[in-house]
Parts: structure tokens; sequence; C-alpha cells
């Protein structure tokens, strides 16, 4: 008897999964077209919102972008953010250097003999590094490096 309670127990059981099922896939089919609607926006803002970074370096129309499958739309979003950066960066450096011709001026080295000659005399550790580029990284190294000795092992 207890055979037979555990068939009926399992058909039961097989049926309730099937039903689940059932209202799973339905559910999925009825979302689909929602999830696929959302999808389609996001993209779109992507497309817009990358157009509107890269006019600023060149145009691409709205139909060429869409065609782009999304690791290439990945790759220019990526691409955009380098050349902002970059721009800034340079900007930046233009503003320093501008400054810096100012201060020189105003220090009364009007010609390109006297400028440079003004840089040389002038000590400037926290502008320039150990081997001259302002980001140089060589130097002596940080207090905190452990010593560190190679042992060879005896063959």
């Amino acid at each position: 008897m207890a055979s037979k309670a555990q068939k009926k127990l399992q058909k039961k059981k097989a049926r309730e999964k099937d039903k689940r099922n059932k209202v799973l896939t339905e559910r999925e089919r009825l979302r689909a077209p929602a999830r696929a609607e959302r999808a389609e926006k996001k993209r779109e803002k992507r497309i817009a919102r990358l157009q509107k970074d890269m006019d600023e370096f060149t145009h691409m129309s709205t139909e060429s972008l869409q065609v782009l499958p999304d690791d290439a739309l990945r790759q220019l979003e990526k691409n955009t953010k380098i050349l902002k950066a970059l721009e800034n960066e340079y900007v930046e450096e233009l503003e320093t250097k501008q400054k810096l011709q100012e201060k020189l001026e105003a220090e009364g080295h009007l010609t390109l003999e006297d400028k440079m000659k003004a840089m040389q005399n002038v000590d400037r550790p926290q502008e320039i590094g150990i081997c001259g580029g302002a980001d140089c990284a060589i130097g002596p190294p940080p207090a905190d490096t452990a010593d560190v000795e190679v042992v060879k092992s005896q063959e």
C-alpha cells in the first residue's frame, strides 16, 4: 500500500512541477516584449550619449551607431572617455605652461634664452622628478620596502 501512495505522491509532484513550469514559461513569454523594449531604450540612450560625446571629436550618424554590435559600442564609449581624459590633461598642461611663461615674464625674462637660463638656475624638485619629468617615479626606494636576499640552493 505504501508504494501506491508513493506513486500517487510522485505523480502529484510531477503534475505540480509541470504546472509550475507552464506558468513560468507563460510569464516569460508575457514579459519578453517589455524586456526587449527596455533593452532597446537602454541601447538608444547609450547611442545618444555616445553620439553627444563623440560630436566633439568626430561625427557619426545615428544609423551607423545603431548598426554596431554592443561590444563595438562599449569600445567606443571607452575610447571617448580616454579621449576626454587626454584632452583635459592637455588643457591642464597648457595652463601650467602659460602660468610659468607669465611668471618668467613678470620676473623680467622676455627672451627665450633668458627664460632657459632662469629655468636652469631655478631648483624645482616639487615640479620635476629626478629623471626630469613631472611624473617621474625613479628615485630612492620607499622606506617601507623590505630587503630581499637571494639564496641559492646547494645541490
